[in-house]
């Protein structure tokens, strides 16, 4: 790997699209700095050497830098609930609707204004307690599935928080029709 420069260098590393604490993920994307020399099934090697059970390294492929957040890369999320249920009329109105604005506060105090239907991709009730959404994930606009809980189903935080959220996936989105 490559290092920062400075009094602590650290590897060069950064995430496509970094998870939110509390959710699991099948399929995650990374950037390594490398020396140019090295093969990429050393790299896979050498990474599964050092990473805990349960996590392994399958493909590496090599860029000429990390691609900039254009907004055309989007996951899709299964998300199921333990004590609670999603309610199917919820779901079709918020479908039906052309915008569904919320507020966030940055931390600077500076309040924006974010339409989570058009950053709902996809929504679909597989059962009761199990819903499938694909969210966009460009920046500064990205929309977790927490944020659709909260302000689509009106969950608790509590209930938020007992929700078990795994990423299946993430991708370019090519067309979008609504």
């Amino acid at each position: 790997m490559k290092y920062s420069q400075g009094f602590h260098p650290k590897p060069k590393v950064s995430f496509e699209d970094p998870l939110p604490i509390g959710v699991e993920s099948l399929s995650e994307s990374m950037y390594i700095s490398v020396p140019e020399n090295i093969s990429r099934q050393s790299i896979v090697a050498g990474l599964n050497r050092h990473l805990p059970d349960g996590l392994v390294v399958h493909d590496c492929q090599p860029v000429a830098r990390p691609r900039n957040k254009s907004g055309k890369i989007s996951a899709t999320y299964d998300v199921s609930l333990a004590s609670r249920f999603f309610d199917r009329a919820t779901v079709t109105r918020f479908l039906q609707k052309s915008e569904f604005f919320i507020t966030r506060t940055n931390r600077q105090g500076k309040r924006n204004k974010i339409d989570l239907r058009t950053q709902v991709l996809h929504l679909e009730m597989l059962s009761p307690t199990r819903l499938k959404m694909t969210l966009k994930t460009n920046e500064g606009a990205a929309v977790r599935p927490s944020e659709i809980l909260k302000f689509v189903f009106q969950f608790s935080d509590y209930q938020i928080r007992r929700a078990r959220v795994v990423k299946l996936n993430y991708g370019y989105v090519s067309s979008l029709a609504f």
